[in-house]
């Protein structure tokens, strides 16, 4: 029953059992613990084990060792470990082997000189078991295990007869890294390079490259280097192999010249390696005789050594692009060996625009009718990558056949070249080839035809076959898989308003309610697409209800959607939906509601959204405030009522009173109201009844003159100036500058703001003699009609 049996019932039958009088139930009653892992590793059952370590019985006391070993570094005590070292001594070796597998999951926990000690002592253990086991404990530990008297043992371990315990010494070595790379352990670890047995000739490689992980060790390289003219051919193989492991590190004139030579030894296995090691290096390994030795071994005997010539070509990409290399990759793709031809595909693939011959091109036309399919796959590929620079009509017309081939492999390579190609592939064949793919057999190949529609977009649906196209994407929308559903809204989605049909937005709205996340999305991308032809009730309906919906991108599509369907979408509910999201804590979704309300004001300021914007004025959450202020502000002059006016005076209030608090998110707040005053001070509206609820928010102390200026002077922020100079003059308080402080005076008290910025006092200065001729202005109006 495992860990779904660690109830607090059974743990405490389990410890009972511990204290049998019959071995074997306490054997068993260790093995029902160690079922259950770290979820028993309480204290009370670490003591009950700690106490069966010195049982009579040795079944008893392995079972209490393999129980602690289950738990894991949860059961890593001071006192655990003492116990286990203890048991490093026992007579039974299933015991002493228990024992050190438990240390080795403890890891570097257990890793103190003690138990090290005891570690190197296990080493020599007259058990092999016990001894490989030992070197996995070490391995465990680390760089942390490294010590002459540890690494004196592993090598002596390492001319064990058993083949296990060579290879857990290797890997304890290797854990080491470079703390290991003596100029003993690469001699004797190049030696086990030429072990009959495979298994222990790939440790000692791992081993090899392991203690070069931070730098290529010139005693590593070295050693190597002498390896590769080994007698042995397995060691020269295995040598190619460690050179491989190590990648770019280890690249020098030294180690290509000695690779290069190894491409003519006779034995195909050093050759294929020594590819292989090239491949790995990359662009570093990049000289004129790689290239010349590489494009020779294209003519190898041996069908593995030439297709490895092909990836190491492959991976040098375009600095090995010459003309010599494209004529020798093509000449590849009439190799005898399918796996030759496919190789050279994807190294003229990765050659890019260089390699768009017309010899080239006539080339992957022939490779297209390959008996073998990975080729066929591969050239399609390569047309993909190639895209618009190999779309002629002889190459569309060759995918359009592709399209058919019996390999589901081929039909979706064939239909990811045609979607590379774009409108360019958009011809009516191949439009309806693409229609029959998207009810293939294979889910794949549906779903692909579908990006292939998707990627020629409305060209697409100005075909001959534009209705059978829109039908075929409508049955896909109840396709069994949810990748494919997901694929038809996309090709829907680009196609656009042209695919705005009663049907189809009927068979999105069937989507949107899909089970899988992902298609909920898509047609919600779809319905954006539409725009204002998809706005009907029901649709907007279930999009209200995805506003809702558990996943995050789905709720942003759905905001995105809304935003985009106009005046028919700006309705108090889609309103009060879109303001309900200002409650998220995900500030991507924040602004996608935002910007939908943005735009539905800006497209209708219909007197839903006014009216649901004012509501919002009101709520108790900061950020419906804020957003609800900035949308009514981007309305601008067309939201300038006296009822809004008189909604953003009573909002500020509102938020004055928070913002005594100092809390940044509040003076935020605060001054986009003031912002929304000064877009609104443009209107003639706000010089009546407006300014006087806006004096009376001072002659209350909802807000004072001097607060105001001080943090403007504290923000240094502009924005805050011409609510500072109303403030002013509707209170009819006065500021002026004595040294480097601010005095104001208010109707009680004078206050003092001390400042360092000359240039905010200057701004303020330039602000009152704006406003002052302002007045000015309107005094001789005045003096002109009397």
């Amino acid at each position: 029953m495992g860990e779904k049996a660690a109830t607090s019932e059974m743990i405490s039958g389990l410890l009972s059992a511990l204290e049998d009088k019959d071995s074997n139930v306490k054997s068993s009653a260790c093995k029902a613990l160690r079922e259950m892992g770290e979820k028993a590793a309480k204290s009370e059952v670490i003591s009950g084990l700690l106490s069966v370590l010195n049982d009579a019985y040795s079944d008893v006391r392995s079972s209490a060792c393999e129980t602690l070993c289950a738990m894991g570094e949860k059961a890593g005590t001071s006192e655990v470990i003492s116990a286990l070292l203890s048991a490093l001594k026992d007579d039974d070796f299933n015991v002493r082997n228990s024992s050190c597998k438990a240390l080795r999951v403890m890891g570097e926990k257990a890793a103190s000189s003690e138990v090290m000690s005891r570690l190197i002592d296990a080493l020599t253990d007259e058990n092999s078991y016990v001894r490989s086991s030992a070197c996995g404990a070490l391995c465990a530990m680390g760089k942390k295990a490294t010590s002459s008297e540890m690494m004196s043992g592993l090598l002596d371990v390492l001319k064990h007869k058993k083949p296990y315990v060579k290879i857990s010494a290797c890997k304890a070595l290797g854990a080491m890294g470079e703390k290991a790379a003596s100029s003993e352990v690469i001699r004797r670890l190049l030696g086990l390079l030429k072990h009959k047995n495979s298994d222990v000739r790939s440790s000692a490689c791992e081993a090899l490259c392991a203690m070069d992980k931070k730098a290529a060790s010139r005693k590593v390289i070295s050693g190597l280097l002498g390896a590769l003219i080994h007698e042995n051919s397995h060691v020269r193989s295995s040598v190619c192999d460690v050179l491989r492991g190590m990648g770019e590190k280890p690249v020098s004139s030294e180690v290509i010249r000695r690779l290069l030579s190894a491409l003519k030894y006779g034995n195909y296995r050093i050759r294929i390696n020594a590819c292989d090691a090239l491949r790995v290096m990359g662009e570093k390994a990049i000289i004129s005789e790689v290239i010349s030795e590489l494009l020779s071994a294209l003519k190898d005997e041996d069908s593995n050594v030439r297709s490895n010539a092909c990836k190491a070509l492959r991976v040098m990409s375009e600095k090995a692009v010459t003309s010599e290399v494209i004529s020798r990759l093509l000449s590849a793709l009439k190799d005898e060996d399918s796996n030759v031809r496919s190789s050279a595909c994807k190294a003229l693939r990765e050659m890019g625009e260089k390699a768009v011959t017309r010899e080239a091109i006539s080339s992957f036309l022939i490779a297209l009718k390959d008996d073998d399919s990975n080729v066929r796959r591969s050239v399609c590929e390569v047309l993909c990558a190639m895209s618009e620079k190999v779309a002629t009509d002889e190459v569309i017309r060759a995918l359009l056949g592709a399209l058919t081939d019996e390999n589901f492999y081929v039909r979706i390579g064939a239909c990811d070249a045609l979607a590379a190609m774009g409108e360019k592939a958009a011809l009516s064949e191949v439009i309806s080839g693409l229609i029959s793919r998207v009810r293939d057999e294979d889910s794949y190949v549906r779903s692909s035809a579908c990006d292939a529609l998707s990627a020629m977009g409305e060209k697409a649906a100005l075909s001959e076959v534009s209705s059978e196209l829109i039908s075929g994407l409508i049955s896909v929308l109840k396709d069994e898989k949810p990748y494919v559903r997901s694929s038809a809204c996309e090709a829907l989605s680009a196609i656009g308003e042209k695919a705005a049909s009663d049907e189809v937005i009927g068979g999105l709205l069937t989507v949107l309610k899909d089970n899988d996340s992902y298609v909920r999305s898509s047609a919600c991308d779809a319905l954006s697409a539409m725009g204002e032809k998809a706005a009907l009730d029901e649709v907007i309906s279930q999009l209200l209800h995805r506003l809702k919906d558990e996943k995050l991108y789905v709720k942003i599509s759905a905001c995105d959607v809304l935003g985009g369907m106009g005046e028919k979408a700006a309705t108090r509910e889609v309103v009060s939906g879109l303001l309900g999201a200002f409650k998220d804590k995900n500030f991507n979704l924040r602004s996608s509601a935002y910007g939908a309300l943005c735009e539905l004001a800006e497209n209708g300021a219909s007197n839903e959204v006014i009216s649901g914007l004012l509501g919002a004025l009101k709520d108790e959450n900061f950020n419906i405030r804020n957003s609800a202020c900035k949308a009514l502000c981007e309305l601008g002059e067309k939201a300038a009522s006296s009822e809004v006016i008189n909604g953003l005076l009573s909002a500020l209030v509102h938020v004055w009173a928070a913002t005594v608090a100092n809390t940044r998110h509040h003076f935020d707040g605060f001054l986009t109201l003031l912002s929304m005053m000064v877009v609104f001070q443009k209107k003639e509206i706000v010089y009546g009844e407006d300014i006087v609820n806006f004096k009376r928010s001072f002659d209350t102390m909802s807000i004072s003159t001097h607060r105001l200026l001080k943090v403007y002077m504290d923000t240094a922020n502009s924005m805050w100036l011409p609510a500072v100079v109303v403030a002013f003059l509707v209170t009819e308080n006065a500021v002026t500058v004595v040294g480097n402080t601010l005095r104001v005076y208010e109707e009680q008290v004078v206050v003092e703001i001390p400042f360092t910025n000359d240039s905010l006092v200057d701004k303020l200065h330039k602000a009152f003699d704006k406003q002052s001729i302002t007045i000015d202005d309107e005094v001789r109006k005045c003096c002109n009609l009397l």
